[in-house]
């Protein structure tokens, strides 16, 4: 599952925030600016899929947790449906 999570990362398209034509100078006053926020945007992006890549981590293996409980839970009488007077008893 952790190999989706990653090869779904590398298939999103990035914001083209991040694709600049040329370097800027950065010892130019002006630039300073435009790689700082370049540079926070980067890192908010990263801070995004990290945080979405443990979700779904946590996602699948939780699910995976309820699948085996719903699998142990066939084996279980139908306590609810047996008292009910109901045709399904087991």
């Amino acid at each position: 599952m952790l190999e989706f999570v990653k090869l779904l990362h590398t298939r999103l398209p990035m914001p083209e925030i991040f694709y600049t034509p040329a370097d800027p100078d950065p010892n130019e006053p002006a630039n300073i600016f435009q790689i700082n926020q370049l540079t926070r945007q980067f890192h908010e992006e990263l801070v995004h899929r990290e945080a979405f890549e443990r979700y779904c981590q946590w996602y699948y293996e939780t699910a995976e947790f309820h699948r085996r409980e719903w699998e142990k839970m066939q084996g279980d009488i139908n306590i609810l449906g047996w008292l009910s007077g109901g045709s399904d008893r087991g």
